[in-house]
């Protein structure tokens, strides 16, 4: 895919950016069939953990050193 493409789910409609063609396009409507979004599974997992289904995966230690970490490799202080 180029630079200006993007995936799309749902209902959208496309038109041409500039006219590149003689021929007097107006655009067109899709259709694409609604997939599972990309944190679908994290928020089903989340529900899990406050049913008490489950327990968390990672700890809030974890999470604090993982946090810590990318303020430090991004040059941001850690207070």
């Amino acid at each position: 895919m180029g630079g200006d493409e993007k995936v799309l789910r749902g209902d959208f409609e496309i038109a041409a950016a500039r006219r590149t063609f003689s021929h007097p396009w107006r655009g067109q409507a899709l259709t694409f069939p609604k997939g599972r979004g990309r944190y679908d599974g994290d928020f089903e997992d989340l529900a899990k953990v406050i049913r008490g289904e489950k327990a968390l995966e990672f700890s809030p230690a974890h999470d604090l050193a993982v946090h810590e970490t990318i303020l430090r490799a991004s040059g941001l202080p850690v207070e």
